[in-house]
């Protein structure tokens, strides 16, 4: 009975440590998701800007 006492308190702290390790990896995706968004929006404005300097040289 020991011994099942024993694996059940290490199966909680291993769940315990994957449901950690699934949050933290979740929390860095989403970071690494906007920030990609972010980049994706100073991209498209940059691209905008040469468009622009190209019409006004092209004249």
């Amino acid at each position: 009975m020991e011994d099942l006492a024993y694996f059940e308190a290490d199966l909680s702290e291993r769940q315990k440590q994957v449901l950690f390790e699934i949050t933290t990896e979740i929390e860095d995706t989403e970071n690494a998701l906007r920030q990609a968004e972010q980049l994706i929006q100073r991209l498209k404005k940059h691209l905008e800007q040469l468009k622009g300097l190209q019409r006004v040289l092209s004249k």
